[in-house]
Parts: structure tokens; sequence; C-alpha cells
């Protein structure tokens, strides 16, 4: 399956070449009123430490911590940090549905050629891998991006499940408070545990919440789902638990309530994108890519 993600993910970039123009009008349409840094690259203000990847910068490894450690780390810098382009993949199990990679696999190359579009036109993006806890922040390096997303397609392994406001605070350090465009990649599904004690309903908050942070901000939600899925995957009468596998039984018609219910909770996630001035796409993993950037582009 490596070869056709890979492939498929060359495939998209060469589909949207023409929509670093596009993306360039949004940034800068976020960025009114804002005073630009007049520096590029990286501020000499140290952030955080980071693993390295291939086609990260040599001259930033900290050599003396890989004679402490005998791993490779490299500095990032506070501007790095503070991007204006946030991008959230989804890491929870739920994205690996009956160890199917379809979803995650779609998230990733739907980040990639944001990333690579943004990159063309001179803008950095940072990326946060969540629950499983890794960011990476790209410049104009378009090699880079390819490998770091090929690369976590072959080593990223399920993190449990989405702690709603675990995820907004990470969102909001992500992006250092500022005026951003936040594309957000999940199958927003809740577990039946987290239907039935309503936590799912947290993820409401995350659109106001990011707008009250800045309102000037845009948001865009894309649910990615396989199409033969429901939300609430069953068989007779079973529910099976995305977050951990466990089995929950249930007689069928209760099982078709909770599956009706959990649609309705759906619809009401992009009700409420939709009240807080954002973006809500709903595609399935048999779209292609490329189709749906440009939805995501045009629509902003």
């Amino acid at each position: 399956m490596t070869g056709s993600f890979s492939k498929i993910l060359i495939e998209s970039i060469n589909q949207t070449k023409d929509l670093k123009f596009v993306i360039k009008i949004i940034t800068e349409e976020i960025l009114k009123g804002t005073r630009r840094s007049r520096y590029r690259g990286s501020s000499q203000e140290f952030s955080e430490y980071k693993a390295y990847y291939t086609g990260d910068e040599p001259r930033y490894i900290d050599w003396k911590v890989f004679g402490r450690t005998d791993r490779l780390y490299v500095k990032t810098f506070e501007e790095e940090s503070k991007s204006r382009i946030v991008i959230w993949i989804d890491t929870s199990r739920s994205m690996f549905l009956n160890d199917s990679k379809l979803k995650f696999a779609h998230a990733l190359t739907i980040a990639a050629v944001l990333s690579t579009i943004a990159a063309k036109s001179g803008e950095t993006v940072r990326v946060l891998l969540f629950p499983y806890g890794e960011k990476k922040t790209f410049g104009g390096k378009i090699t880079e991006i390819i490998n770091f997303f090929e690369e976590k397609f072959k080593t990223t392994t399920p993190e449990g499940k989405v702690l709603w406001d675990g995820l907004l605070k990470e969102l909001i350090s992500t992006s250092g408070g500022k005026k951003t465009l936040y594309v957000l990649l999940s199958d927003f599904s809740p577990s039946y545990r987290q239907f039935s004690s309503g936590e799912d309903k947290k993820i409401y908050r995350i659109f106001p919440a990011l707008k009250k942070v800045s309102s000037e901000s845009k948001i865009f939600a894309v649910q990615i789902i396989e199409k033969s899925e429901f939300f609430l995957p069953r068989s007779d009468l079973l529910l099976v638990e995305p977050e951990d596998n466990a089995r929950i039984k249930l007689d069928s018609s209760r099982a078709d309530v909770i599956h009706q219910k959990m649609n309705e909770r759906l619809e009401e996630l992009k009700k409420w994108a939709n009240r807080h001035a954002s973006y809500f796409l709903r595609t399935t993993t048999d779209e292609h890519p490329a189709r749906i950037i440009r939805k995501i582009l045009t629509a902003i």
C-alpha cells in the first residue's frame, strides 16, 4: 500500500499546481491588518527540539544532544512554530478502523498537498498529528514535505481517542493565538462511550473557541469516512468501539436508534461549524484528494 500512497500523493500534487495563487490570496486575506515580521526563515529565538527527518536542514542539528542521546534532533525557532496555516491530522484509532489505513492515508495526502501548495506560494505550514503527539513545520522544500508524509504513512500507529479539550489547547499553542487558517482532517467519529456520556459534544467548542482567540481566523473541517462505513460500526447485535475495538452487545432496535442519533450529532457538528463562520466538508476515501483540496480552497 505504501507504493500506491506515494503514487496518489505525487499525482495529487501535480493536479493542484495551479492552486498556489489561491492559497496566497487566502493567507493574505487572513493577515490583513497584521504586521508581518521582516525576517524570513528562522528567527534567533529558540523554540523547541524535534526529531530529525530526511530533508530537514542539517545545519540545525544539535550535535551536543546527539552526543548525549545518540539520536538526531534539530532546533526549531519561534517564528517557525507560529505558522498561519495549521493542519491537524487525526491519529486516533478510529482513523485506522479494522486495521485499514484508508482514512488516515487520505488525511495525510490532503495535508501533504496543502503543505506543498503553501510552500510553493512562500507560506509556512505547521502540521499537528494528534493524539500521536508530533508537530512539524514546513517551508519551501517540497522533497522534505513528501519524505515526511511518506514516513508518517509507514510508521504512525493509532493512539486511543481524541481528547477534544487537549486538541484545542494544541491548536491554539501551534498557531500562537494569531490569525490562522486551520484545516482539521478527521472522521469526527465518537465512540459509543463518548456518545453515551456526551463527551463527544466537546468537539463543538473547537469552532467558537478558535474564533474567540482570533475572530479573523478561518477554520475548515474535513470529515473523512469510508464509503461503506456507518458512523458507528456494527455487525448484527454488536457495536465495535473504534477507539479500542471493544465489543458492546445491543439489541438491533437499540443499535438503529444509536446509529440515527450519531448521524444527527454529526449534522449538528456541521451546523456549529457554519454558525461560527467556519466550513465543513464531508467526503469519502474514494474521492480523489486533489478534488477535495479544490473544494477546500474554493470554498474559503
